[in-house]
């Protein structure tokens, strides 16, 4: 499998217009006095989760449009992935279309990844950095030192593993659903059916046959969420992270 994927980094994968990989605006650029009533909604760290959670669309700050504005390097847009830079780290959210708002500002703790989609998928990168293996080497690798932390430097660097694009959206999108409760987006594990196509997958999917053969040498599909959790299993032993 490992000459089947190709091995890069979140900052290869970045759109090239200078904002594919940024982060929030420095503190005294957004003071709490910036905050208003209504607005720009603020991505804080109580909008993202551990985990495949995908995006915490409630408890919002915002800022008015002329903030947002001035701060236009740090802005995001649906199908963008957040990181917390500082405080609990392994926190990541994928931005939704359809949700509140077009666009959103992220907080001066988060940083943010647009993906170029000629090279990559945004949900299937979306659930590579947030699996398990990823919140952990990104907590391992963090500046222990007072609050946990970490930097733009360090996420650009941040090792991962494709197969063919067709490849990445067809593992992604199986686990593509939107949670019915407080207005969150989350992946889900997928009920056991008789018309399973693939006998060798533990929780069998009618539409796991999409699934190239070669994706499925794990012994399970890959896409397929654990059976306590719905969290997203990936090859990290082919990523060395």
């Amino acid at each position: 499998m490992a000459d089947e994927w190709s091995r890069t980094t979140l900052g290869s994968i970045a759109t090239r217009d200078g904002y594919g990989l940024v982060d929030g605006p420095f503190g005294s650029n957004l003071p709490a006095s910036c905050y208003t009533e209504g607005g720009i909604p603020v991505i804080r760290g109580s909008n993202l989760s551990v985990g495949v959670r995908r995006f915490r669309a409630h408890e919002f700050a915002y800022v008015s449009r002329e903030t947002a504005d001035r701060l236009e390097r740090s802005l995001c847009r649906p199908f963008d992935i957040v990181f917390t830079k500082k405080g609990t780290l392994g926190q990541t959210g994928f931005v939704p279309e359809g949700g509140i708002a077009d666009i959103y500002l992220l907080s001066s703790n988060q940083m943010k990844l647009t993906v170029n989609r000629n090279v990559a998928d945004p949900l299937f990168v979306y659930y590579y950095v947030s699996s398990p293996e990823a919140t952990q080497k990104i907590i391992r690798d963090s500046e222990a030192t007072g609050v946990p932390k970490t930097n733009i430097a360090y996420l650009r660097n941040f090792p991962i593993v494709l197969p063919s694009i067709p490849e990445q959206r067809a593992i992604a999108h199986l686990s593509r659903a939107p949670s019915s409760s407080r207005g969150s987006w989350t992946s889900t594990p997928f009920a056991p059916s008789p018309k399973a196509a693939n006998p060798a997958c533990p929780n069998p999917s009618p539409t796991c046959s999409r699934i190239p053969s070669r994706t499925r040498r794990w012994g399970r599909c890959p896409a397929v969420g654990s059976q306590d959790n719905g969290a997203t299993s990936f090859p990290f032993s082919t990523a060395k992270v």
